[in-house]
């Protein structure tokens, strides 16, 4: 088995832009041997990523990104090991699904009404291209010229002055309970994206275990936007405390080209899985 590993990547089935099987191609090209695919509020590609880690010799595991919030701060938490088939974890995926849908349409609803070049009527009969990655909103807004990428799409319609908001995403107690009853373990994203500081980490200690009080099992200790100051800090609580480590490059191929897979080297030595579950392991 390879010594490098890869457990944040996205595929079509969120907001990336490769299928499971041409990731899959890509992860033997850079030399990686362990590999989860977490897409946002989505487990459809899942059956397809086992099969292409089968077919290519990789080691795989299920996994998922969940959005959630916490006194209204909204917070991604990645599942890992479960069972893909599990309907309690497809019901909640499709709940959050149809809550930014909700939240898209009614973002259009008031852009037209601020008479604005959109319509509900033309954004329903939009076809996004999965292939484009990001979501249908995003490429329907880029496509009438209203914004360039995604994160002018968010600050203008979304989360700016102005902006609609977010979807209500319920609590992550309800995801840690989720994830546990399908036999896997839960996981907080990118800790260093906004809850831990680089100069202080264990000034977010309080929030860290408040989520450790509601069952959560580790870190992302190794993600881009983790300062090395983060990720040490994090090594150094996870096995303090005995629980899971986990890194990747949150790599959504050509729709955010900053993040490169394998980018940062995550070794399996640097990992703490625990009893997380693969579905394919060469040898």
């Amino acid at each position: 088995m390879s010594r490098l590993a890869d457990l944040h990547l996205h595929t079509v089935a969120s907001d990336g832009t490769w299928t499971p099987a041409e990731l899959a191609a890509i992860l033997v090209s850079r030399g990686i041997g362990v590999f989860s695919v977490t897409d946002h509020d989505s487990l459809a590609s899942l059956p397809e990523a086992g099969r292409a880690a089968q077919a290519h010799g990789l080691a795989f595991m299920t996994g998922v990104e969940f959005s959630t919030q916490l006194d209204g701060f909204k917070i991604h938490l990645l599942g890992y090991g479960f069972d893909p088939e599990d309907p309690g974890l497809h019901r909640l995926a499709h709940e959050n699904e149809e809550r930014e849908a909700e939240n898209d349409r009614r973002a259009v609803a008031v852009l037209e009404s601020r008479g604005e070049a959109v319509s509900l009527d033309a954004y329903d009969r939009f076809e996004m291209d999965p292939g484009r990655g990001g979501w249908k909103s995003l490429q329907y807004l880029v496509d009438q010229g209203l914004c360039r990428d995604w994160r002018e799409c968010l600050r203008l319609f979304f989360v700016g002055p102005g902006g609609i908001g977010l979807p209500v995403y319920p609590d992550p107690d309800v995801f840690i309970r989720a994830i546990h009853a399908a036999g896997g373990r839960a996981v907080l994203a990118h800790p260093g994206s906004g809850i831990l500081s680089a100069d202080e980490p264990e000034s977010g200690r309080p929030f860290l275990d408040r989520l450790l009080g509601l069952g959560l099992d580790g870190f992302e200790c190794f993600h881009p936007e983790n300062p090395p100051s983060v990720s040490r800090y994090l090594a150094a609580l996870t096995d303090s405390l005995d629980l899971v480590r986990t890194g990747g490059s949150d790599c959504h191929g050509s729709f955010v080209p900053e993040r490169q897979v394998g980018r940062p080297p995550v070794r399996v030595s640097d990992l703490r899985l625990k009893d997380i579950r693969l579905l394919a392991n060469p040898g």
